[in-house]
């Protein structure tokens, strides 16, 4: 089934208008339940009631107000609120653009893809291959409220990443962490060795939620009618308390891995020329021909007859 656009907008390039629609990049994946009554398992659900005397009270009847840090309450109606918010559009306005290493990790939010709406298909790969390496920080409107994204190309297709407020980031200078001490030499260098080892291509395709996948299993086990497994326990694996001892550990497992690694490699490369050779004698043989058990003449021609 195609995704289904979330919202169709233009990008706004200067004097360039792009009509586009905006898809979700990511999606939902968790394991959502119902709340069932415990006697009859029917379904069940929450109600608002007044904390003082627990009354039931219905979405209509209530209002928003904000708790001030003396225990204040300051009521917003509807009306107040909407006035403030941004007016609506659907222009998606290039700001600037800026490159990639500009932007720090903490404030990609969340992705979308843009795909063309109309028959721009033309301007729409041109701007996809125009932004290269580089990023288009741009402003929109969506639900009342007021939006910033990076305006990048992915694959050939223009990818779309809002970004989070520099007030929404906690600085680190706001959290009480703890001064370490001065590495000595040794420790440094272990400590280098060890992250150079752990150098591996990134597979994204490798990265799944293990206990995602474990509900789903135990749903699938109970919906046949068989029991739950047994929980196995886990044991935390023993931690050295120093530094340069737990480094050389580390260091040393790697290198291990790395020569089983190497040496299944090496076995797998000798069974893989041994069944090649096997194959080829194979081929060989076939390719000689047979000879018959009880040879039968070739039938004569009428030339050959009248000879």
């Amino acid at each position: 089934m195609p995704a289904r656009a979330l919202w169709k907008a233009q990008v706004q390039l200067d004097k360039v208008s792009l009509p586009v629609r905006m898809y979700s990049a990511v999606q939902d994946r968790n394991v959502h339940f119902n709340l069932l009554h415990a006697k009859d398992h029917q379904r069940v659900h929450e109600r608002m009631r007044r904390v003082s005397d627990g009354e039931i009270v219905e979405m209509k009847d209530t209002r928003t107000g904000y708790a001030l840090e003396t225990g204040e309450l300051v009521l917003l109606e509807p009306k107040e609120r909407s006035a403030l918010a941004p007016k609506a559009s659907r222009d998606i306005r290039v700001l600037h653009c800026a490159p990639r290493s500009a932007l720090p990790m903490a404030a990609f939010a969340r992705p979308y893809y843009l795909g063309p709406d109309g028959d721009e298909d033309e301007l729409y790969f041109a701007l996809a291959d125009a932004l290269g390496d580089r990023l288009a920080i741009c402003e929109w409107v969506l639900r009342n409220k007021h939006h910033h994204g990076a305006l990048t190309a992915k694959d050939g297709y223009l990818m779309l990443i809002e970004l989070h407020s520099a007030d929404e980031w906690i600085d680190v200078s706001e959290l009480e962490l703890p001064g370490g001490p001065d590495l000595e030499e040794r420790e440094l260098a272990l400590a280098e060795q060890l992250i150079r080892g752990l150098d591996a291509p990134f597979e994204h395709d490798t990265f799944h939620d293990d206990y995602r996948e474990r509900v789903h299993d135990l749903i699938e086990r109970k919906a046949r009618g068989e029991k739950a497994p047994r929980a196995r326990e886990s044991r935390e694996p023993e931690r050295s308390t120093s530094l340069l001892s737990a480094l050389s550990a580390s260091v040393k497992g790697l290198q291990k891995a790395g020569a089983r690694e190497e040496g299944a490699a090496g076995a797998g490369t000798s069974r893989a020329r041994a069944a090649k050779g096997e194959r080829a004698h194979k081929r060989h043989s076939a390719a000689r021909p047979r000879r018959a058990k009880n040879p039968q003449p070739r039938r004569q021609t009428r030339g050959q007859k009248g000879a």
